[in-house]
């Protein structure tokens, strides 16, 4: 195609891409800031992090979101007397912790840390982990503000082009942690199981890379001067669902955690022995307030000094 008949084409292209670019930029200073973190929820618990690290606390909970939905760091303080923070997420593993740690919470200096893990333990291969996952978007962001895309505007913006409606409903969302980095969706909805689901749900074991980062973990909390607590946790699965987790699961992840605590010469906390009536859970796998208080209270006694 000859020169004259591509010029066209390609400032047909280019313009309107440039017209993009040049109205966000005049429009930046009153949008909203291109989001950071991973999730709001992460970015939220992240800012509140900022204001404890002068104080310190006396416990960082980490997990999935078993934990996160199940243990209020605002009971603990007002009914306890214990200063927590809740940095439990969705289908975080010890890999995704690790990087949590060292990204935000390590400043915190912890006495205790509380690593919860859930029944169908931690198989999958980093990749598969929705929070490592975000890590990976965060670091990728952060590298990318020296480069040329970086000094875009409209790359920066482009996951906010893109859901102009998830947006707006995240920043909703955000509105659901409390002060202390605890999601309190699952507690405002109605007692109940959810469906049961079909089949079972053994229970694989942990991963070398996990393994490796509870090690890791440890190792650094020991320099640090913290104490570190297994936590097998009691929903996801729970055993109000007879099809769901089963007693030879529930064993054999018992079995493995107890191992593991062993080898790393850390104590284990088995919020399984917890009993959980069905009205206790919001989902097939999450606490609601009922079960959220009494869970708390466990936890608080099962840290309690002998």
């Amino acid at each position: 195609m000859p020169t004259r008949r591509r010029a066209p084409w390609i400032l047909g292209l280019v313009a309107p891409l440039m017209g993009v670019e040049l109205a966000l930029r005049a429009l930046a200073p009153s949008l909203p800031s291109p989001d950071p973190w991973p999730s709001v929820g992460m970015e939220v618990k992240a800012e509140y992090a900022e204001r404890l690290v002068d104080d310190g606390i006396d416990v960082l909970f980490l997990g999935s979101s078993v934990s996160e939905a199940g243990i209020d760091p605002d009971r603990l303080l007002v009914e306890h007397g214990i200063d927590a923070f809740n940095g439990a997420g969705p289908y975080s593993t010890p890999v995704a912790m690790q990087r949590w740690l060292d990204r935000s919470l390590w400043p915190l200096e912890p006495e205790t840390i509380v690593i919860g893990l859930p029944i169908w333990g931690a198989p999958d291969p980093v990749a598969d982990d929705v929070l490592a996952r975000g890590f990976d978007a965060l670091e990728a962001r952060e590298a990318q503000r020296d480069s040329l895309f970086g000094r875009s505007e409209f790359w920066a913006r482009r996951g906010q082009l893109r859901d102009l409606v998830g947006l707006v409903s995240e920043s909703v969302d955000a509105t659901a942690y409390t002060t202390r980095g605890h999601l309190t969706i699952y507690r405002d909805q109605h007692g109940g199981t959810g469906d049961d689901p079909a089949g079972g749900t053994p229970f694989p074991g942990f991963s070398a890379d996990n393994e490796a980062a509870l090690a890791e973990i440890v190792a650094e909390a020991g320099r640090r001067r913290s104490r570190v607590v297994l936590l097998l946790e009691p929903g996801g699965c729970p055993p109000i669902l007879p099809g769901c987790a089963d007693a030879e699961s529930e064993r054999r992840a018992l079995e493995a955690l107890e191992e593991i605590a062993a080898e790393l010469g850390v104590a284990l906390i088995n919020g399984r022995v917890l009993d959980a009536p069905a009205d206790w859970y919001a989902d097939s796998a999450h606490f609601n307030a009922g079960g959220t208080v009494a869970f708390t209270d466990f936890i608080a006694a099962a840290l309690a000094p002998a």
